[in-house]
């Protein structure tokens, strides 16, 4: 378990390395933005270091963060036939917000598979853009989207 001296030195270092990502990328999105949706500080504070390559650190918890909810959105739509879980949750979601979350799973599987374009590439450039995107996709698109069905299905469980 770490102190809260080498708490504060790896967060003081993690800022350092996002301004250096952010000035030699040129992305847009603060590191308060990406830190609130991603959770970067958690993610690096868990793991114990800072990588050299900070702008891959990043874009590695973003695609973990979008695998994650598109795991769970899957088997909204496909639900695990051996999950009493799975299964009761597909069935708290209608035609129509199935319809909305495939689109959701193709716009997710775009973003994962930009950063996969990215890592072979190696392109700055559309690694600033994979990261703005992804944050851009998330406050505008994905969480108001995601909300509305959580809501129902949390509302499906308390009846």
């Amino acid at each position: 378990m770490k102190t809260g001296a080498e708490k504060e030195a790896l967060l003081k270092e993690i800022k350092t390395a996002f301004e250096a990502a952010k000035s030699e990328l040129g992305f847009k999105s603060s590191f308060d933005e990406i830190n609130d949706i991603f959770y970067i500080n958690d993610s690096i504070l868990n793991s114990g270091f800072v990588s050299e390559k900070f702008s891959r650190q990043i874009c590695g918890r973003i695609v973990d963060t979008y695998m994650s909810w598109l795991n769970y959105l899957q088997g909204l739509i496909f639900p695990n036939a051996g999950s009493i879980v799975s299964l009761s949750e597909s069935k708290l979601i209608d035609e129509k917000d199935k319809k909305e979350i495939s689109k959701m799973i193709s716009e997710i599987m775009s973003i994962i598979t930009t950063n996969s374009v990215v890592v072979i590439t190696k392109d700055k450039n559309l690694e600033a853009n994979f990261i703005d995107e992804a944050v851009s996709y998330w406050k505008k698109s994905f969480r108001p989207r995601v909300t509305g069905i959580i809501h129902k299905v949390n509302e499906g469980w308390k009846k």
